[in-house]
């Protein structure tokens, strides 16, 4: 009897886990909020993972190699899958599951899959004979051993968009059906693997910067695996279909063409970027990498998370003709988007010192390089706000069916983009990259705007106004108070401990919060009631019991 009863516990147990897992999120607050969570875990793992790399190889030639190996297989994955799943992929699976035709959305799936593996497996294969000639524009200003061990790094690394491609296709199933977990979940494998790669086959192993490149193609493998079971509960099975004149799969090549050259400019620009770096002092594209990688957590956080939240809503408003929800399902999470975003922005160039110090401070990586990491992310905050809503303005285009802004604006922000790095570099360093870097996303933002705006009806844009007024207004309130109570304990970043920058960050983080929730309330801004009523509703609603 005992044993039934463990049994059934057990049993329970494994249900309620799978259902958890495999749970279809029909808000997008709450998709949103999986996301985030598991966005956060991911990117607090990246920073494990940046921290080990900087103590153990300081910011110099290895880490250098290492990022500059990425470029090329990483331009070819983004642009082969990215750019159709985002645009193209997703919308119209999520139509077929949304009309109940599985049979139809699993040939679609296997067609794409099979279609899209065969180009990336040509296309590497090409790539990897031609990498030493490739490389030479990427990395104008190395040369000799540094060069050459780029060039087997990089082809090494060509295995590794072969797995995230099939990984991204299941990626794009679980978008589709709004089944986030485990999509949210898989980035965290991949940085499991890189960080296996650093400590195990790189130190322990002694393969130095060969045993960062195994641990990135570990973690590929690693970010397919954990997704697979997921898609395969939704009733997938592997079919062999290509057919590339197939008219669905021809209408994504036709919407995915202008979202590829989108991709294709943000690509150039991180291509303009690695370049201008390798012209500068050792260990300045190590420098910019990682403090976009700090950055990144909040883009991730809620620009990204909202993004993707958002876009099976919104695809299916337009697609149905449903434009009233569509304009106010986009300036719901616009506006979320704003509440969160803002007052990240302030936060992080308030207490950059501390972040980079506690982060970064250890090791090989010496007080100088942490001081050109400081400046560099505090430029990079500058454009955080615009990047994170880019991310749902883009994909209201791509809703819309329209790739063809979205292209023109990054094209312009391009040219943005090359001018100011080459031009701030020269006086700023590295800095002078993250200058470049957000004056492309705030000059990108305000086209996108400025477009949608004249496309759709409306989006709201009285409410979003107000808001945005009120949540700058809080947030400006709240950083002058924590910088000027932060001053009154002014200390020098060189004598900083990692356990007193720990101290500072978790004190100023409290500060900040506090302060800023305390006005946001005072403003009555709606945002932060939404939020708190949803965290209400979610812990204090009592389960029904069956």
């Amino acid at each position: 009897m005992l044993g039934l009863f463990f049994q059934s516990n057990s049993d329970e147990s494994m249900f309620s886990l799978k259902k958890i897992i495999f749970n279809e999120f029909s808000g997008v607050a709450s998709a949103a909020f999986v996301i985030a969570a598991f966005s956060l875990a991911s990117k607090i793992l990246g920073l494990i993972r940046d921290r080990i790399l900087a103590g153990y190889f300081g910011a110099g030639d290895t880490l250098d190699i290492y990022y500059a190996a990425f470029r090329i297989p990483d331009t070819i994955f983004n642009l082969l899958i990215v750019g159709a799943l985002s645009a193209s992929f997703v919308p119209i699976l999520s139509d077929y599951f949304y009309k109940g035709d599985k049979k139809r959305a699993w040939e679609i799936t296997n067609n794409i899959l099979n279609i899209f593996l065969a180009a990336i497996a040509v296309i590497s294969a090409v790539l990897v004979l031609t990498t030493p000639y490739l490389l030479k524009f990427v990395v104008p200003g190395w040369s000799g051993e540094k060069f050459q061990t780029t060039v087997i790094l990089t082809q090494i690394m060509f295995l590794s968009p072969v797995f995230l491609s099939v990984s991204s296709i299941m990626s794009g199933v679980l978008q589709s059906t709004k089944r986030f977990v485990v999509y949210a979940a898989a980035p965290i494998f991949y940085n499991a693997g890189i960080i296996i790669g650093a400590v195990v086959f790189a130190k322990i192993f002694a393969l130095g910067v060969y045993g960062l490149v195994l641990g990135v193609i570990l973690g590929s493998a690693l970010h397919f695996f954990v997704q697979l079971p997921a898609v395969v509960s939704l009733g997938y099975g592997y079919r062999f279909y290509f057919d590339y004149q197939n008219p669905v799969i021809r209408k994504i090549f036709r919407i995915m063409v202008p979202r590829t050259l989108s991709l294709g400019v943000g690509q150039i620009n991180l291509f303009v970027i690695t370049s201008v770096a390798s012209t500068l002092a050792t260990g300045s594209l190590t420098i910019f990498n990682f403090a976009a990688n700090i950055q990144s957590i909040f883009f991730g956080m809620i620009g990204v998370s909202f993004g993707v939240a958002a876009f099976p809503t919104i695809s299916a408003y337009f697609a149905s003709g449903q434009k009233e929800k569509f304009a106010a399902a986009f300036s719901r999470t616009f506006r979320e988007i704003v509440f969160l975003i803002v007052p990240a922005t302030a936060y992080l160039i308030i207490f950059k010192a501390e972040i980079v110090r506690l982060i970064f401070g250890t090791g090989k990586f010496d007080y100088p390089a942490v001081i050109l990491t400081e400046r560099t992310l505090e430029f990079l905050a500058i454009g955080l706000t615009a990047q994170a809503l880019i991310s749902l303005v883009v994909r209201a285009f791509w809703a819309a069916g329209d790739t063809k802004t979205p292209f023109y604006a990054s094209l312009f922000g391009m040219v943005i983009n090359a001018i100011a790095a080459v031009w701030f570099s020269r006086s700023l360093g590295v800095a002078g990259l993250a200058i470049a870097f957000s004056l492309n996303q705030i000059v990108s933002f305000i086209i996108l705007v400025f477009y949608l705006r004249k496309k759709a009806d409306s989006f709201d844009e009285k409410e979003i106004l107000v808001s945005f007024g009120k949540v700058l207004g809080a947030t400006l309130i709240s950083g002058v108070i924590v910088w000027f109570l932060m001053g009154l304990f002014p200390l020098d970043l060189a004598k900083m401990s990692g356990s007193l920058a720990l101290v500072r960050l978790s004190l100023g983080s409290l500060a900040i919060l506090a302060v800023f929730l305390f006005f946001s309330r005072l403003m009555k801004i709606k945002e932060l009631f939404i939020f708190t009523d949803g965290i209400k509703r979610r812990l204090f609603t009592p389960t029904p019991t069956l």
